[in-house]
């Protein structure tokens, strides 16, 4: 689900980032790890006014949660710890782009507008 979402095939394989496809898929099997995953994305996107930073952040951060979280479903927790890692490296590399344009400081914070 999260590659046909980021490489559809019907768009020329040019899609979206992954993350609210990542992050619906990640409610329904490792829920309490998401919500704090998605209480840091909005603590990082409110002080730093970067979406991007706090989807990233979120994406660090997740795996981490997984890990010390047990799993409420019935799959091995490892094969869940490593589709989380794979989920958030794929959100990485999506957003280098993003990481570029924070580092040369010409990414856009929430309420501007491009010049």
């Amino acid at each position: 689900v999260v590659l046909g979402h980021i490489f559809p095939i019907f768009l020329g394989f040019r899609g979206g980032k992954g993350v609210a496809t990542s992050c619906g898929l990640f409610i329904g099997l490792a829920a309490k790890p998401m919500e704090v995953t998605m209480i840091v994305w909005t603590i990082v996107t409110a002080v730093s006014r970067y979406v991007s930073l706090g989807t990233l952040s979120g994406a660090l951060i997740f795996p981490f949660l997984v890990k010390i979280w047990p799993s409420d479903t019935k799959s091995p927790d490892n094969v869940l710890l490593i589709f989380s890692i794979l989920c958030s490296f794929l959100i990485f590399v999506t957003h280098i782009p993003n990481i570029r344009r924070i580092l040369n400081g010409e990414e856009l914070r929430i309420g501007e507008r491009p010049e």
